[in-house]
């Protein structure tokens, strides 16, 4: 599952317990856990960021990263000794 931290930032949760409407979600990036309601939660990176532009921008930003690192590893010369 995936939030919108701080209106941009798409980050990936758990949920760890659900109560009275609230999923309690601990992040996988670090330490801590919150309560939202279930709106606030997305399946998808790509279903977070059509919700939110500023988290558009932060897709965009890991698409390119994963692009760049693809791009990086195919073309790495191997050198014979």
């Amino acid at each position: 599952m995936y939030i919108i931290e701080n209106g941009m930032h798409i980050k990936e949760v758990i949920i760890v317990n659900i109560a009275n409407g609230f999923y309690q979600v601990c992040f996988t990036d670090r330490r801590g856990s919150i309560k939202l309601r279930e709106s606030r939660l997305y399946k998808t990176i790509g279903e977070a960021a059509t919700k939110n532009s500023a988290a558009k921008n932060e897709l965009s930003k890991l698409h390119k990263k994963k692009n760049t690192i693809h791009h990086m590893i195919t073309n790495v010369d191997i050198m014979d000794d």
